[in-house]
């Protein structure tokens, strides 16, 4: 009875390990490729655990040359979604977490790394190593300054609600601005300007962001207006690029002028 009860138990044992061995993502290397450029692709290059990872799942060396006839496993463990949220079906507690898996997935869905949306589909959700083994902390990207005078002097000052959208960055761009007015009207005799209003929502739109622990990048500012409380919005010009730069009225220049700004 002993020994088929030990039996029984390392059967089950193995049965278990079987199971919770993680299922790695397999793909190719393409011609010129190195360890480095190889995982940039799917965004894990800034983490020197995926690396060691890497080389240990395929049998690598740091200075080991990839093959292109050769499939490799890459440190990206692939989960099936339950359709209830990341944190059930990873078994994790960590809201901040869940939320930087959910990003990753979306951020290799856009570049054309991963070809499916984990809530849609065959629901694969991919966890990268670096997510579970060596992960940022996004708390200490709050930003510590809560004084804005982009803003005005009455909302100048953002309290921090939660972090719920600690390590996020935001670039705000308003539209129109400078010499460009947008859409134009008159009003019970009052003129407006369409770029006025975008300006306004943006601000608030930040504020808000703000006070959830994201990073926000302005880069269409207003240093002789902040949020505005009057219905109607005063037209003028004075808006610029990134404080200092002369907004373009031609289009084409305009949106050279932010792109360039929000790059750098």
């Amino acid at each position: 009875m002993r020994l088929i009860f030990c039996c029984f138990f390392l059967l089950y044992v193995v049965a278990l390990s079987a199971q919770t061995k993680p299922t790695y993502f397999k793909a190719k290397p393409e011609a010129g490729d190195g360890s480095y450029v190889f995982l940039r692709r799917y965004q894990l290059e800034r983490h020197a655990c995926n690396f060691e990872l890497f080389y240990e799942l395929n049998g690598l060396t740091k200075n080991s040359v990839l093959q292109l006839s050769r499939t490799y496993l890459l440190p990206i463990e692939l989960h099936s979604y339950n359709g209830k949220s990341i944190r059930s079906t990873l078994g994790i507690e960590d809201w901040q977490r869940a939320r930087q898996i959910q990003r990753y997935n979306q951020q290799l869905q856009r570049t054309g790394a991963k070809k499916d949306d984990f809530r849609k589909g065959k629901q694969s959700l991919w966890l990268a190593h670096h997510l579970r083994a060596c992960p940022s902390n996004v708390q200490a990207l709050v930003p510590t300054q809560r004084n804005y005078p982009v803003l005005g002097k009455k909302y100048a000052e953002v309290a921090l609600k939660d972090q719920q959208l600690a390590g996020a960055v935001y670039y705000i761009v308003a539209g129109h601005g400078g010499p460009d007015p947008g859409a134009m009207s008159t009003y019970n005799g009052h003129e407006l300007c369409e770029d006025e209003y975008a300006y306004d929502i943006t601000l608030r739109l930040g504020r808000n962001l703000l006070a959830h622990g994201a990073q926000v990048h302005f880069v269409i500012t207003d240093q002789t207006q902040g949020i505005r409380d009057s219905e109607l919005l005063d037209c003028d010009k004075s808006e610029r690029c990134c404080d200092t730069l002369t907004i373009p009225l031609n289009q084409g220049e305009r949106l050279q002028q932010r792109s360039d700004a929000i790059n750098a």
